[in-house]
């Protein structure tokens, strides 16, 4: 007997992933100590809120929320995985903020992973989101444009800003 997905609480699990990566891009942003830097927590932070609406309006016109998986847990258990321990868990986010880091570097190579384990995550949803492709595909292009920028600007600050 095969088991049930429940692509809704997919969606509301990356809407808290993208209202979590918020909290921490907005207290990076307050805690930045190069303007250009600061500059890109900024626009990260927003990018977040707009992702969040992608997939707030993906579940507000679901009407399905169940399909069946093909072997039984085993898919489950992966998507499991993947959103408690890989993406901005509430833990991770409160203990990011309260710790901090030593330096711009720092949290860029921290924002630098998020993003990967974002792409992860949602390149492993989209398997169950049927119909939903092609709204998953440009927010897992606009992730890639996130690493790309975290990635120029670790190169500019290891160039001495």
């Amino acid at each position: 007997m095969n088991e049930a997905f429940n692509p809704c609480e997919i969606l509301k699990i990356t809407i808290d992933i993208e209202e979590n990566g918020r909290k921490v891009y907005e207290s990076f942003e307050g805690r930045a100590k190069d303007p250009k830097v600061r500059e890109i927590w900024a626009y990260l932070k927003d990018q977040e809120l707009k992702h969040k609406k992608v997939f707030q309006d993906m579940l507000d016109k679901k009407n399905n929320c169940e399909v069946e998986e093909f072997v039984p847990g085993e898919y489950g258990r992966y998507l499991q995985a993947i959103a408690s321990e890989c993406v901005f868990t509430p833990k991770i986010i409160e203990e990011t903020i309260e710790k901090g880091f030593s330096s711009d570097t720092e949290a860029i190579d921290f924002g630098i992973q998020m993003e990967k384990d974002s792409i992860l995550a949602y390149s492993a949803f989209r398997e169950i989101l049927a119909g939903q492709e092609a709204a998953l595909d440009e927010v897992i292009a606009q992730e890639r444009k996130h690493l790309i920028k975290f990635t120029e600007l670790k190169k500019y600050l290891e160039k001495g800003g």
